[in-house]
This record gives structure tokens, sequence and C-alpha cells, in this order.
């Protein structure tokens, strides 16, 4: 009993620490890019605003783009197919290529 309690505790701290090791900070406030931006450092293991240097958030149903300056080492950024109406990339300078086709602008 005593060792299934502490192999629970174990696995729980582990969880625990992974997840605050992989948290970015907030960088916008449309949550469905928050998601893409949060899902995308994830899966890549980045830990850092430096590491995102590619972003591609099709079909999420995005609305603003405000806070994407905080990702200034993006490279490639595809927002392809969202409800954004308005948007500014230009604090973005090593941004390579940009698709924004089928929003609202």
């Amino acid at each position: 009993m005593i060792t299934n309690i502490l192999r629970f505790t174990t696995v729980f701290i582990s969880i625990l620490f992974c997840n605050a090791a992989s948290a970015l900070p907030q960088v916008s406030s449309d949550k469905a890019l928050q998601a893409c931006i949060e899902k995308t450092a994830q899966k890549n293991n980045w830990t850092t605003l430096e590491q995102v240097t590619s972003l591609k958030c099709h079909k999420k149903k995005i609305y603003r783009v405000d806070g994407i300056k905080k990702l200034s080492h993006l490279k490639k950024l595809s927002l392809f197919n969202n409800k954004i109406e308005e948007a500014d990339f230009t604090g973005l300078a090593k941004l390579e290529e940009l698709n924004i086709a089928r929003n609202q602008l």
C-alpha cells in the first residue's frame, strides 16, 4: 500500500514538474491562438518564446493576433482560414513565410 502511494506521488510530482517546465508565457488574449501556440510548443518541447520559429494554426477560429509580436523568432506563420479581421506583423523581423489567406482581412 505504501509502495503504491509513493509511486503515485512520484508520478504526480513528475507530471506537475513537466507541465510547469513546458509552459510558455501568455502571448495572446485570443484563446484559440494561445491554445495553438501552447499545443505547438508542447509538441516540439519548446519552453521559451524564442524557440517558437514556426506556427501553423489553420481553421482554429482565431479572431485576433494581438501579442503575436512576442514571438519575435517566428520564421513561418500560417493562420489560414480563420476569422482575423485585422493584423499587424511589422514587429516580426525574422518572418520569411506568412499565410493569412481565407480570413476576413
